[in-house]
């Protein structure tokens, strides 16, 4: 009796399993079918506004760089002037010498998110310091707060504020014989964005004897004056041997010739090795 019950009920059960399997089939790719023909219309729509929004792209592109790259502020002597057209005289010994001083101050939120500049009086206590060590003379201290304060709120956040004093010219050598000269001292402050920091900084060390922190690290290395050919130079000769820029290394310090492609921090601290000097030697 049960082979007989199992002889019927089996075949029912193969139809009704074709029966479903073959609904199932014709369901799925129905879907399939509505689903690709919905994403060629997608596509289609897309690949219709592409070529609009390539153009609109290219068209807000320039204008998009423009306000990026020419926006700026600045002031001499605390008057607003084009930061396009800013000038010093030739006869000017700052422009001449690099006999001069400056600072560069970072843009910050203050608690109501508005532009200030960081630390200001701790800059302008540094400002002092190198003005004094060069026997330069400087404009009121509240008044290049002021200046500072001005720049950071014209200029907005993503930047950061150079204060930049010259010494003027009329001194023997620097235009004492023209009656006419118009090369007075000059208190530069300019708004200027920042540049993207790079993933990563490759440094060639260089000796830097005449940089200041190599003879006189206490007193001459904290003036930050703006005679910085040197430094320049020395980033050209890095980029021109592969390296992004120079590490400046004082009188005294070197890298030994047998260690010269070990990492910073692998090296020798020792003086006498010609090793890395320590970080409290102000590189």
């Amino acid at each position: 009796l049960q082979r007989a019950v199992l002889l019927r009920v089996l075949p029912c059960c193969d139809r009704l399993f074709a029966v479903c399997t073959n609904k199932l089939r014709t369901r799925y790719q129905a879907e399939r079918r509505a689903t690709s023909e919905a994403s060629e219309r997608l596509r289609a729509g897309r690949a219709s506004k592409r070529p609009e929004r390539k153009m609109l792209r290219s068209l807000l592109r320039p204008a998009r760089l423009a306000a990026k790259r020419s926006f700026s502020y600045a002031s001499v002597n605390g008057v607003a002037a084009p930061a396009a057209s800013l000038n010093c005289s030739i006869w000017d010994v700052t422009f001449q010498r690099g006999d001069g001083v400056f600072e560069a101050v970072r843009i910050v939120p203050d608690r109501d998110g508005n532009p200030i500049p960081r630390c200001a009086g701790l800059h302008l206590d540094r400002l002092a310091r190198s003005a004094a060590a060069l026997e330069l003379p400087l404009p009121p201290r509240d008044d290049a707060l002021a200046w500072l304060a001005e720049a950071a709120k014209e200029g907005g956040h993503g930047g950061y504020v150079r204060l930049m004093v010259t010494r003027g010219g009329g001194s023997p050598g620097y235009g004492h014989h023209l009656p006419d000269l118009d090369a007075p001292p000059k208190t530069f402050v300019v708004w200027q964005p920042l540049s993207e920091p790079p993933a990563s900084k490759t440094l060639m060390p260089l000796a830097a004897p005449w940089h200041p922190a190599g003879f006189d690290p206490d007193n001459w290395a904290t003036i930050k004056w703006l005679a910085y050919g040197a430094n320049v130079h020395s980033t050209r000769l890095a980029k021109r041997a592969g390296f992004d820029d120079a590490l400046l290394l004082g009188r005294g310090w070197g890298v030994a010739p047998d260690d010269a492609t070990a990492p910073l921090g692998k090296r020798p601290a020792s003086r006498q090795s010609g090793g890395w000097p320590p970080l409290s030697f102000r590189i």
